[in-house]
């Protein structure tokens, strides 16, 4: 059973190989029968494809054709190739065309001049004819020539002035003339519509059926010459892409062409105009850029000036194209990977403006941004640089400013600095990144009796002046802050004592008053530019008159000794009168075994005098007038050995 369908099989196969004409591969050239037009109310022509035609039980009582329109006219002289078989036909006379010219759209018994090439049975001859007609006027003239059923023949169709031809071949090389039929003919008249089938409707039921193949008219198809583009388009970089094209026929001839890219991206040209489809946005086009270039008289170039988007997902880009002529005859062409789409960036040449800056602070990074290659776009729209959260485009150049604004936290920052497209969120491949100390000024605290304390609050008279002391340093690293710098705590101007390494500030009320450091008026280190100060534990100063600080020692024992501070007693006894009362005591109790030891009042002012100075200098309050009292003493006591008593 297997064995008998094999063989079937073959006898379909060679079958069909004998019933069909032998071609090798598409002619361009060739009539394209799926660019026609059909009339057919019954369903008795078959296009089969674009070259073949299948007319099946056609009749002479019923219009059916299949045309087309090229223009009043076009026919004039010419000469057309055509391949027929008769196939099958009923026992009566029956006809129809199997090519025809004419300028009316109708059966042939409704035009008015036209010619013919009829394939009719001819019943009482019991013969196949092939048969060449005019029609002039309605009245047809007409020369036949017998031929045989299921055989391909050959025709050659020849218009020269008054003369129209028809050559019939028995092989595809017409080399083998089986007749040749001739007609005289109107000079003067030429023809519009091309009829590839064209019923006779003379009212019988006749029918008849025939195949009709590779009609040529002598048109020539257009044909890509080939597509040209840069090896590699950029994103946002405009690049031209060109399709050249040849018709032997002119390069008038040509009359639209379209191009697709991957993605849905179609280039067209009509003629006139340059148009994109493109509903992805992935593409822009020029279109005043757009050219057509006449190479030479039959062949042109067109260009379209397009650019692609940051978010083109296609690496690797593949162009279909198809170009159409003026008569429909069309050639199409497909290259893969014509051209590379490169969309990557790289951040290069990165630096910022400060590497050391205050927190919260501002600086700027600047760099570069290109494509691979070193390419420039030629617009940045959709792309920008981003820095820890702030973001600019690149200029023209490719050159970036980002404003960064420096965390609050002192210490060292690292950034990556990256390029970012907004469209489809792809970063850079390289990027660039830089490093930042955010920090601050701090100041300790306040000294102004002995400075390893750092006083929180202190009392003095009115009128009196007080040496305030602090010692400021960069909080990264401890870096203090010297005689380059400036410092201004709530309005007070600190300067800087190089000898002793602190700096200074003097502060006095004449008036009842409470002063406090507790903020930063302006800081400046010069080294690293800082500018934003903070104190840790700030300095209340509260100045009164002499009545109010000559309050009783137990305040100073409740506040202070019951409390177990002792330093806060000995500065609370230094600040007020009674302090340097006590003081003066400590003072005389100190001199008098002096005194007895040398028995020498000069002993005794030189070291008042010393004390004084040392007290002075050393301990910077407006409260204590002790250290003048003392120098007072001691010039006194020397003035009084030198010229008062005489030992």
């Amino acid at each position: 059973m297997n064995r008998k369908i094999r063989w079937l099989g073959v006898i379909a196969l060679l079958t069909i190989l004998l019933w069909m004409p032998i071609q090798v591969g598409a002619n361009p050239d060739l009539e394209d029968f799926t660019a026609y037009t059909e009339v057919d109310p019954n369903d008795h022509i078959n296009v089969v494809n674009s070259t073949h035609i299948q007319v099946t039980d056609i009749a002479e009582d019923e219009d059916a054709y299949l045309y087309r329109d090229y223009g009043a006219g076009f026919f004039a002289n010419f000469t057309h190739y055509l391949e027929v078989r008769l196939d099958d036909h009923i026992s009566a006379t029956a006809r129809a065309n199997c090519w025809a010219v004419a300028n009316e759209i109708d059966d042939w018994t409704g035009v008015s001049d036209g010619f013919s090439v009829q394939v009719a049975w001819a019943n009482a001859a019991g013969t196949w004819r092939l048969k060449l007609a005019k029609m002039e006027a309605g009245t047809e003239t007409s020369a036949s020539a017998d031929v045989s059923g299921g055989t391909w023949y050959y025709l050659t169709i020849t218009r020269n002035g008054d003369t129209l031809t028809l050559d019939i071949y028995s092989d595809a090389n017409r080399s083998t003339l089986v007749d040749s039929l001739s007609l005289t003919v109107d000079a003067s008249i030429s023809f519009r519509y091309l009829y590839a089938v064209q019923s006779q409707n003379s009212g019988d039921a006749d029918t008849l059926s025939f195949t009709v193949a590779n009609l040529d008219i002598g048109l020539n198809s257009p044909q890509f010459i080939g597509f040209e583009a840069p090896s590699k388009a950029y994103a946002h970089k405009w690049f031209y892409l060109n399709a050249s094209i040849n018709d032997d026929d002119g390069a008038s001839d040509i009359k639209n062409c379209s191009l697709t890219l991957n993605g849905g991206i179609t280039l067209k040209w009509d003629g006139s105009n340059f148009t994109l489809t493109d509903s992805n946005g992935y593409a822009e086009l020029d279109a005043s850029g757009c050219l057509k270039t006449v190479l030479n008289s039959t062949a042109v170039k067109l260009s379209w000036k397009v650019k692609l988007d940051w978010d083109y997902p296609y690496e690797s880009v593949d162009v279909d194209g198809a170009v159409y002529d003026a008569h429909g005859k069309q050639d199409t062409l497909s290259v893969s990977d014509l051209f590379d789409f490169e969309d990557d960036l790289k951040v290069l040449n990165v630096s910022v403006s400060d590497d050391r800056a205050s927190v919260e602070s501002v600086v700027y990074v600047t760099g570069e941004v290109k494509l691979e290659d070193g390419i420039l776009p030629d617009d940045w729209s959709g792309a920008v640089v981003k820095v820890g959260g702030h973001s600019a485009q690149p200029q023209s150049d490719g050159s970036f400013n980002v404003s960064l604004t420096l965390p609050s936290e002192v210490g060292l920052h690292n950034y990556t600095v990256y390029s970012y497209t907004v469209d489809d969120g792809e970063t850079s491949i390289l990027n660039g990144s830089i490093s930042v100390i955010a920090d601050r000024i701090v100041i300790p605290g306040f000294h102004i009796w002995m400075p390893w304390v750092y006083e929180a609050k202190y009392e003095a008279l009115t009128g009196q002046v007080i040496d305030v002391n602090c010692e400021p340093y960069l909080e990264y690293d401890h870096h203090p802050l010297s005689g380059n710098d400036t410092l201004q705590i709530n309005g007070y101007n600190f300067t800087y004592d190089g000898f002793l390494g602190v700096w200074v500030a003097h502060i006095s009320s004449s008036t009842p008053d409470t002063v406090k450091l507790d903020t930063v008026s302006s800081a400046y280190e010069a080294d690293y530019g800082i500018d934003v100060g903070v104190i840790l534990k700030p300095l209340t100063i509260k100045f009164e008159t002499e009545a109010s600080v000559m309050r009783p020692m137990n305040t100073l024992l409740t506040q202070y000794l019951m409390k177990g501070d002792l330093v806060g007693f000995v500065t609370g006894c230094y600040t007020m009168r009674l302090g340097e009362v006590f003081y003066g005591l400590v003072l005389l109790a100190l001199m008098i075994p002096i005194y007895i030891r040398y028995q020498s009042l000069m002993a005794v002012a030189v070291l008042m005098l010393l004390l004084g100075a040392v007290i002075e200098y050393m301990i910077p309050t407006p409260a204590i007038t002790m250290s003048k009292i003392l120098i007072i003493l001691g010039v006194a006591g020397i003035l009084y050995r030198l010229f008062v008593r005489r030992d």
